[in-house]
């Protein structure tokens, strides 16, 4: 009789006891779990010291412009702030490229080749060139629109007009299709050089996502043109 009541009795303490050693081991795992920083609107150099003294890791991504987000810092993260996660944890950070808008700088006067550069840096592009004949140094900007001191979004495109230059500007051919561009290589005046063909995920498929020269430089006409072609279905 006795022996019956205590394997019940046995049963019991063994699930209470298991029990115990189970929460007691959520309670440690709790205890061990580190709550993620928020980071957004951190320069990135800040937020990777925050993540490191936590003994968190970190990946960065480049995002968009924003209206008032400085170049790199943080714009998004993942996991989201005041998350609990474990030492080691990876946390994704979102990099802003910087302000949606800057103040249009002052290229006439300066050499294309100088003004090019320039343009591309602050995020903006070429979007016409007219050459004129001029008693004036070849290559010399010598109207601009949108002017100096105007606002003009990341990504605008500027019209230039330049002094013409003794050698020919190669076209941009950015952004078209290798069918058109292999003609227009000719047409222009110059030798389709190497074709390569390697996929990207920011292009439509077979269109043309490099060249040399770069768009805008000068090259004699008879020059090689190679291009980059995407080959992504």
């Amino acid at each position: 009789m006795k022996t019956r009541y205590l394997r019940p009795w046995m049963a019991s303490m063994i699930t209470i006891i298991l029990a115990i050693s189970f929460l007691q081991c959520q309670r440690s795992n709790q205890e061990d779990l580190i709550v993620v920083p928020d980071l957004r609107g951190k320069p990135i150099s800040e937020a990777k010291e925050d993540l490191e003294k936590l003994s968190l890791t970190f990946e960065s991504f480049d995002g968009g412009y924003y209206a008032s987000i400085p170049k790199d810092y943080v714009v998004t993260q993942v996991p989201y702030p005041l998350t609990r996660v474990r030492p080691g944890r990876i946390v994704r950070l979102e990099i802003s490229k910087g302000i949606s808008s800057i103040q249009m700088p002052m290229l006439e006067g300066m050499k294309f080749g100088d003004a090019y550069e320039l343009i591309l840096s602050l995020g903006l592009g070429v979007e016409n060139i007219t050459e004129v004949s001029e008693a004036i140094s070849p290559g010399t900007i010598l109207e601009q629109f949108p002017p100096d001191g105007e606002m003009v979004e990341i990504g605008s495109g500027i019209q230039l007009t330049v002094a013409l230059s003794e050698v020919p500007l190669t076209p941009d051919w950015i952004g078209q299709h290798f069918e058109d561009v292999r003609y227009s290589i000719i047409e222009k005046g110059y030798i389709l050089g190497t074709v390569t063909f390697e996929p990207s995920s920011f292009h439509p498929r077979g269109v043309v996502y490099v060249q040399e020269p770069v768009p805008y430089s000068p090259a004699e006409h008879g020059s090689p043109v190679n291009i980059v072609v995407n080959e992504t279905p």
